[in-house]
C-alpha cells in the first residue's frame, strides 16, 4: 500500500470511528456497523490498539443502548477487544475485564427485574464479584479511574449480598481514590449512593455522615452540582436530618 493510499485509509478509519461515537451518543443502532467497519480498517492498518477501542465501544453499545441491549453479544466484543491487544497493553486488559464483570452484573440486575428466583441470581452475582477481583489483579496502580469503578462495583455487590460492612470497605476505597485524583463530583456521587444504602439498612447515623460528606463535595462545586446538592439535602430531610426548605406563600 502506498503512503498516499495508507493516509486516505487512515483518514477514513478515523472518520468512521468519530461517526460511530456520535451515533452511539445519539442511541443510533447504526453505530454497530460503523464500529465494525472502522475496526476492520484499523486492523488492516495494523493499529490494533485503536481497533480494540472500536470493539470495546461496540460492546458498550450492546450493553447500554436500550433497544439493542444484548449482554452475551456485548461480552463477546469485550473479550475480542481484550484479546486484540492483551499482550501489549495490560492496562487495557484490566478495562476489558472490568466491563466483562459489569456485563455479568447487568445480567444479575436484569434477573432481579424479571423476578428470577434467588438460587438463579446468586451464582450470577458471585461470578460478577469474581470477575471484578480478576480485574483488580491486572489494573495498574495509577489507573485511578478504573480502580474506583471496580471498588465501587464490588461495594454494590456486597450491598446486594446484605454485607454492608464489607461493602463499606470497598466504597471507602473508591471514594478515597476519587478524592485523591481530584474528582470531587465522583467522590460525592459514590458517597450519596452509599448514604442511600445505609439509610435503607436503617443505619441512619452512618447514612447521615456519608450524605453530609457528599453534600459538602457538591456544595464546593457551586452551580456545577447544584441539582445534586439539592437532592442530597432532600435525602437528609427525608430521613430526619436537616430542615425542610420553606415553601413560598
Amino acid at each position: 500500500m502506498s503512503t498516499e493510499a495508507r493516509g486516505k485509509l487512515r483518514q477514513l478509519a478515523d472518520s468512521l470511528f468519530k461517526l460511530a461515537e456520535i451515533e452511539r451518543e445519539n442511541k443510533d443502532h447504526a453505530c454497530i456497523a460503523t464500529y465494525m467497519e472502522a475496526s476492520r480498517l484499523l486492523r488492516r492498518l495494523g493499529d490494533k490498539k485503536q481497533a480494540a477501542r472500536c470493539l470495546f465501544n461496540l460492546g458498550l453499545a450492546y450493553t447500554y443502548l436500550p433497544k439493542y441491549r444484548d449482554l452475551p453479544e456485548a461480552e463477546k466484543w469485550f473479550i475480542k477487544s481484550m484479546e486484540l491487544v492483551e499482550e501489549e497493553d495490560v492496562s487495557w486488559k484490566g478495562r476489558c475485564l472490568t466491563q466483562i464483570a459489569t456485563t455479568t452484573y447487568e445480567r444479575f440486575l436484569d434477573g432481579q427485574k424479571a423476578n428470577r428466583p434467588e438460587e438463579e441470581l446468586v451464582p450470577v452475582l458471585n461470578r460478577a464479584l469474581e470477575q471484578y477481583f480478576d480485574a483488580l489483579d491486572v489494573i495498574a496502580e495509577d489507573d485511578s479511574e478504573n480502580l474506583a469503578i471496580v471498588y465501587n462495583m464490588i461495594g454494590a455487590i456486597y450491598v446486594h449480598a446484605d454485607n454492608m460492612a464489607e461493602a463499606l470497605k470497598y466504597y471507602d476505597e473508591a471514594i478515597a481514590i476519587k478524592q485523591s485524583s481530584g474528582d470531587i463530583l465522583g467522590a460525592a456521587d459514590i458517597g450519596f449512593n452509599v448514604a442511600i444504602a445505609l439509610f435503607l439498612d436503617n443505619r441512619l447515623e452512618d447514612g447521615r455522615q456519608y450524605a453530609e460528606a457528599a453534600l459538602k463535595g457538591y456544595e464546593s462545586l457551586g452551580s456545577q452540582a447544584a441539582r445534586q446538592a439539592s437532592k442530597t439535602r432532600g435525602l437528609l430531610v427525608r430521613f430526619g436530618f436537616g430542615k425542610q426548605p420553606l415553601q413560598a406563600a
